[in-house]
């Protein structure tokens, strides 16, 4: 049975359908002017096909890959909100915290939690 991994970004929502997970670390800065780059599979991480992130226009994003699990996390530089999501528990998506941030910015998310720690 093939695995698919579909991750799409829109102005600062992170929408995350994963029967995989990524390999390694992964970047897309929000001022970066490619908001497309290939994250190629690894035969030790959880991302057995490669695939490409597209990220919208001051859209940033960070995602972490491990053996068992993937975590990202993406914000929108012009908004006040920072969204989360993970594999694991059977995947999902959430806003990192409950009050708005001054400035958005994602940070390398751990593979052991929901993708905002």
């Amino acid at each position: 049975m093939e695995k698919k991994t579909k991750l799409v970004i829109l102005g600062g929502v992170v929408a995350l359908n994963v029967s995989g997970a990524i390999a390694a670390d992964f970047e897309i800065g929000a001022k970066d002017a490619e908001r497309s780059k290939k994250f190629e599979a690894s035969a030790t991480g959880f991302v057995v096909n490669e695939f490409t992130f597209t990220a919208s226009k001051n859209v940033g994003l960070m995602a972490n890959e491990g053996k068992t699990a993937i975590s990202v996390q993406a914000a929108n530089i012009k908004g006040s909100r920072i969204f989360g999501g993970s594999s694991n528990g059977g995947g999902g998506i959430k806003a990192c915290k409950d009050e708005s941030v001054a400035n958005p910015e994602p940070k390398k998310p751990t593979t052991e939690n929901d993708g905002c720690a």
